[in-house]
């Protein structure tokens, strides 16, 4: 169970590290570059477990040392990043922004980031390149698993040595395995961010560390080489469609087993090349860089940075790297900076939860009404402050609004729901129904704000569609509803984002295409795909449902994706537009959506564009409203104008 240096496992790292970067840089051909963190848990179980195993071994088993070596090995590099961070946030971030920043901070500095991220940030939604220490969720999940297993191999080692180790390593990751098939079936945003989804992948690791039997040499070059050819093919191939993590996650969790396993192969030389082994070495402090470069220099420019310019960054990201494996990682770990001021046990974690604490204070400070806000309004023009004025009431999250009586909209259909809609039915008529994702909750809401009709049902809910097929969405529940008692409405209004049914070159997300970075610069309709199975799969369920009752498919609304940072710089009364093309795009998505309704009986599009014509700058912001929450989004302002525009559409009897 003891464990020897291995350079490939440091070019492992490297095959981990470099597609995370080029994932969150959005070149093409890395759509599945987000797997290389699922590499980092395999490799962190495996060495944490050689050296926790080996310490009991040998009898000289130290939870306390294990806390010390992490606390060496994390959090230096962490904190410097994080100050950094905090410093360049404070410049560049307007204040909405950096109250937000300060939350992750608080999140981070006591390794929750993970659960912080479950409830406020899609991992592959529009939201996600504005967050700077998004990537931290990782490291969370890490040291909630650091915390844990120690305690837990301690245990298995008391009841039976080295069996109980493998066997009880061997139960607690296939529970975790399951239950992440589970768990991404009914809440997949939990489940991409939770540890128990994620500990098999540690699991798998540790797997390796504590069977002692190896392959035969031929064994060993065909695992090495199947094993990185599983995590290219994952690279590659996989994208935000797919559940995750899933069995699909066999894919880079198994390769990177295989690889470990292979020690000594053609795999392990390939890996053992000097520059891959380079950027290995620097890999964790390349991790902790790369995202919060991104994120501030998107907002720092006045334009969305380029291939190149995102080229540019990812150097930017890996030099910084260096720097903080020489003068900080180094320095702490086994340097000067150890043998001088950290010396002793007690040291290192007084100093460890002294940085923690600061973080902490730091992070109300900038989350309070009283911290950075004020001190930034101290300092503000009129027309800052007036701009400034309208964010608070366009943030405020309205969601699943319910009237008490029979206007309310809800995740999924409860319990209760049935019985509910039967006695609206009974007292108002047939109602009109709404489903769909975060778009369609905006809709749901605005006509219940409107009072569209006294009756009006939603069934709404974030980043679920009938091609995302997932439990805890709804869809089937609704379905289901509907083959008992469809005379409950007149009409089902279906709705769901256009950014998910459209993307860039190499499968880049269109949000990052359509943000406002350069208002006079065009969207050239050619870079944009139709997702024509995402188009075909949402409308077969409109379909399969128009089959029972009326169904209306309200055609994507246009995205103006304006940043804060652009809206505070130039003020409420700038004339913003819509980025030329743009409006092209969701023209040639509603076409191919009524082309696919056209022989659908009692499936009718309606075209929201249209309808909205929506006219720039006053259906975005004036200095009296700001009507979008986010770049697609709505607040309050913004569902009244919504309801004013589309009632006329949907609900022509509205009273």
């Amino acid at each position: 169970m003891s464990q020897k240096y291995r350079a490939d496992i440091d070019g492992l790292r490297a095959v981990a590290v470099l597609p995370v970067i080029a994932f969150h840089a959005g070149f093409p051909g890395f759509s599945g570059g987000f797997v290389g963190v699922d590499v980092f848990f395999v490799i962190s179980g495996y060495l944490i477990t050689g050296i926790l195993a080996g310490d009991l071994a040998e009898g000289r088993y130290s939870i306390a040392r294990f806390y010390e070596r992490r606390a060496r090995r994390i959090l230096p590099a962490l904190f410097v990043m994080m100050a950094v961070s905090a410093v360049v946030a404070h410049l560049l971030l307007m204040p909405p922004a950096f109250k937000d920043f300060s939350a992750s901070v608080f999140a981070v500095a006591l390794f929750l980031s993970n659960m912080l991220f479950i409830s406020e940030v899609d991992y592959f939604g529009p939201s996600a390149d504005e967050v700077p220490l998004l990537h931290t969720w990782s490291l969370a999940v890490e040291e909630q698993f650091y915390i844990l297993f120690p305690l837990i191999l301690w245990a298995l080692w008391k009841l039976g040595r080295g069996r109980a180790l493998a066997w009880g390593v061997a139960a607690i990751t296939l529970a975790s395995l399951v239950f992440s098939e589970w768990a991404w079936r009914h809440d997949p945003a939990a489940s991409f961010y939770f540890l128990p989804s994620r500990a098999w992948e540690l699991g798998a690791g540790a797997l390796c560390a504590l069977i002692p039997a190896r392959p035969g040499k031929a064994a060993r070059e065909v695992l090495g080489l199947a094993g990185l050819a599983a995590i290219v093919v994952a690279v590659v191939m996989l994208d935000r469609s797919y559940p995750f993590p899933s069995l699909w996650a066999l894919l880079p969790v198994g390769g990177a087993v295989a690889v470990i396993l292979a020690e000594g192969s053609l795999a392990g030389r390939l890996l053992s090349w000097r520059p891959m082994v380079a950027v290995g070495l620097i890999s964790y402090s390349a991790y902790l860089w790369h995202n919060p470069v991104f994120v501030f220099a998107r907002a720092a420019g006045d334009r969305e940075p380029g291939t190149l310019g995102m080229l540019g960054l990812s150097v930017l990201s890996l030099v910084l790297a260096w720097l903080s494996w020489r003068f900080i990682e180094q320095p702490f770990r086994t340097g000067g900076v150890r043998k001088a001021l950290l010396a002793r046990r007690w040291q290192v974690f007084a100093a460890s939860l002294g940085g923690i604490a600061a973080f902490v204070l730091v992070a109300l400070w900038g989350w309070t009404s009283e911290g950075r806000a004020a001190l930034w309004l101290r300092h503000a023009s009129e027309l800052e402050r007036r701009t400034y004025a309208l964010f608070a009431p366009a943030r405020e999250l309205i969601r699943h609004l319910d009237d008490g009586d029979c206007r309310f909209n809800e995740r999924v259909v409860g319990p209760g729901t049935p019985a509910r809609l039967e006695r609206c039915h009974a007292e108002y008529g047939p109602g009109l129904a709404v489903i769909g994702d975060s778009h369609a909750i905006n809709l749901a809401d605005a006509l219940i704000l409107a009072e569209a009709a006294p009756f009006v049902y939603g069934m709404t809910q974030g980043n679920c569609r009938p091609d995302t097929p997932r439990g805890e969405c709804g869809y089937d529940g609704f379905s289901a509803l509907m083959d008992e008692a469809p005379h409950l409405f007149s009409d089902v209004v279906f709705e769901v984002a256009g950014q998910r049914l459209i993307e860039g070159p190499g499968g880049r997300r269109t949000e990052s295409l359509f943000r406002y970075y350069a208002p006079d610069a065009e969207i050239p309709e050619a870079d944009i795909r139709l997702l024509d199975d995402a188009i075909a799969a949402n409308g077969a369920y409109a379909a399969a449902l128009a089959r029972r009752l009326p169904v209306v498919w309200l055609s994507p609304r246009i995205e103006p994706h304006i940043p804060d940072s652009w809206i505070m710089e130039h003020g409420c009364d700038y004339p913003f537009a819509l980025r030329p093309g743009q409006l092209a795009i969701f023209e040639r998505l509603t076409s191919a959506i009524e082309d696919f309704a056209a022989d659908v009986p009692n499936l009718r599009v309606v075209d929201q564009p249209a309808a909205l014509d929506l006219t720039m700058p006053g259906d975005f912001l004036t200095c009296e409203r700001l009507l979008w929450r986010d770049g697609d989004h709505l607040g309050r302002a913004g569902l009244e104008w919504l309801g004013a525009r589309l009632v006329p559409v949907l609900a022509p009897g509205a009273r």
